[in-house]
């Protein structure tokens, strides 16, 4: 190889290395603007994982309205039972309930009942003649007195004062379309109460107005 090839040779070296250092250069640049996880999908939440005001997801109450976790895992309290509920969302213990818990602690309750049907006020509340002189004292969503339906049995009627008052009594005033299911441990003992061959079960405001 003369000198003259071996300096060209050399020169495309030279060349190709800075072609090389600029290519990776240029690559560089490229990677510094590309954003991590660019192409995955957004992240979002599931219906199924938002939580209601006991902290209990859909998912949860399917669970155990399906029996794929029994009462005995569930229920805190000894008194939920599954027979008398209609739906899902009825399937949950007294103890979830954060007003009720709030209301066993308040008065010193909690620390000899294990469950709200076991209160001393209970008892009354859900006794057919105060039920029948306490439906007239609450109010429709017309601002009405509570009274009977055409076709609606007494039982169905003492059922649903029965259901409105103890919801005022555990958790405060909510008003009409502020509603929320009662524990499986009350609707047991109301349903067996005041039987009737038709219940409707928890029913939002929303679906009380359809």
């Amino acid at each position: 190889m003369s000198d003259r090839d071996e300096v060209m040779s050399l020169s495309d070296s030279v060349s190709n290395e800075n072609s090389s250092d600029e290519s990776s250069s240029d690559e560089m640049q490229v990677v510094g603007i590309v954003q991590p996880y660019a192409d995955e999908p957004l992240a979002h939440t599931s219906d199924e994982d938002e939580e209601d005001q006991d902290g209990l997801t859909p998912a949860v109450l399917r669970a155990r309205f399906e029996d794929e976790v029994t009462a005995k895992d569930w229920c805190t309290c000894g008194e939920c039972a599954k027979e008398n509920l209609t739906g899902a969302l009825e399937y949950r213990c007294c103890k979830e309930i954060v007003q009720i818990r709030q209301k066993l602690t308040f008065d010193g309750s909690i620390e000899h009942l294990k469950c709200i049907t076991k209160h001393s006020d209970f008892s009354a509340m859900t006794n057919r003649t105060v039920l029948l002189q306490v439906g007239p004292l609450l109010r429709d969503k017309n601002g009405k007195g509570y009274r009977r339906r055409d076709g609606q049995t007494e039982n169905q009627f003492l059922r649903a004062v029965a259901y409105r008052w103890l919801v005022q009594w555990s958790c405060g005033y909510m008003g009409w379309n502020n509603t929320r299911p009662l524990p499986a441990c009350v609707y047991h003992i109301l349903r067996q109460t005041f039987y009737s061959e038709m219940t409707r079960g928890y029913q939002s405001g929303q679906q009380r107005e359809q």
